[in-house]
């Protein structure tokens, strides 16, 4: 099996074996292409055009930083970060998927009971 760092461009008919990397895991899949490091690695020419080809035929999955996605989609850093913190916020406190009255009621149904439900909604109106 062919390393990565042995396939050259120039050779006909070699597939990228997909390994990239010293075994030590960086938290993303294994596989993966973690876009925050691509700058760090010291690659050939011919290591980046495996990689890249590997990338654009799905064979390993790239996963870019935020400076790369606020550059490809013509955003601001700041704006992507702040759409992110945002979306976790709603994550967290469940307040993500809008609920019909039938639906809200018949969770606190299910939460309090329906005499104790029936009290609180008397106490709200009141």
């Amino acid at each position: 099996m062919l390393l990565t760092h042995q396939v050259k461009a120039s050779d006909p008919g070699v597939k990228s074996s997909g390994y990239i990397g010293n075994g030590h895991g960086n938290g993303s899949e294994p596989g993966s292409v973690n876009g925050r490091g691509l700058a760090h690695r010291k690659l050939s020419y011919s290591e980046r055009v495996a990689l890249a080809a590997d990338v654009a035929t799905r064979v390993r999955r790239f996963e870019p930083s935020l400076g790369q996605l606020s550059s490809l989609f013509h955003v601001n850093v700041a704006a992507v970060r702040a759409e992110i913190k945002a979306r976790a916020a709603v994550a967290a406190n469940g307040n993500g998927e809008a609920k019909t009255l039938g639906d809200m009621a018949c969770e606190l149904v299910a939460r309090l009971g329906l005499n104790a439900a029936f009290d609180l909604l008397v106490e709200v109106d009141s």
